[in-house]
């Protein structure tokens, strides 16, 4: 792994802020700053890197996106590449491009990457990535914190429900198409049983809207009824955040 140089480790606290909460909060100095300096640094992976983050802040996101796939193809266990791309995209509700990127990242040999992967499985109830990188990650003998130990418990109940668990990955591939066209804002998922024993894949919405989240669920109910999910053990439901 190359070492993060200290001219990008500067370049990256500059752009955070607008990483993390998904809109541009550099001044037009700062733009032009980051974007020649990034341009300059030695390491290509870095360089291509902050280029393609530049200019998913700067709305850009097509173009961006391509040079920072280019940066984590040249450096596929540059932990930081990764993680800064996919929060950029999770910033901005890009959900399908956000998941392709950890589907592409399941042959790391990075911890920090694996860790993020499985908790990206964990939160689309994914069982093929989740029998991808357990097994990995125990044959590399990395400590089980509580991510890990509730992605492999998660592992575990999603074979014991066998064949049926399928239409939960369906419902869960459904609420992200939902989120990622509506460029929706995600808190947390997570599987709970409602009163009636029925098995829900919850997922918080960022924005307080219940207009928002009452359309939503309404498009849920009806691509849903569309793949003949209604008569499924299981259903989706987009609840408000906290």
């Amino acid at each position: 792994m190359n070492k993060v140089q200290p001219k990008t480790g500067e370049l990256i606290q500059m752009l955070s802020p607008s990483l993390v909460n998904g809109e541009n909060r550099l001044s037009e100095f700062e733009i032009h700053y980051i974007q020649r300096n990034a341009k300059h640094l030695p390491d290509l992976n870095q360089s291509l890197s902050i280029q393609g983050l530049l200019k998913i802040v700067c709305g850009e996101v097509d173009e961006g996106c391509d040079l920072c796939e280019r940066a984590i193809a040249l450096g596929p266990n540059e932990a930081a590449s990764l993680i800064n791309y996919t929060l950029a995209l999770r910033s901005i509700g890009y959900h399908k491009k956000n998941y392709d990127a950890y589907r592409r990242a399941t042959r790391s040999v990075e911890p920090a990457i694996l860790r993020d992967v499985t908790n990206a499985a964990v939160f689309w109830v994914d069982l093929e990535i989740l029998d991808e990188v357990i097994p990995v990650i125990e044959a590399m003998d990395l400590p089980f914190d509580d991510d890990i130990e509730h992605a492999a418990k998660l592992r575990g109940f999603l074979h014991e429900l066998g064949g049926e668990g399928r239409d939960l990955q369906r419902i869960a591939k459904i609420m992200m198409g939902i989120a990622d066209n509506g460029r929706i804002l995600l808190d947390v998922s997570k599987l709970d049983f409602l009163e009636d024993d029925t098995l829900a894949l919850m997922i918080k919405i960022a924005p307080e809207d219940a207009s928002l989240l009452s359309d939503m669920n309404n498009q849920l109910v009806d691509a849903l009824l569309s793949e003949e999910l209604e008569m499924s053990k299981f259903i989706g439901l987009f609840v408000a955040g906290d």
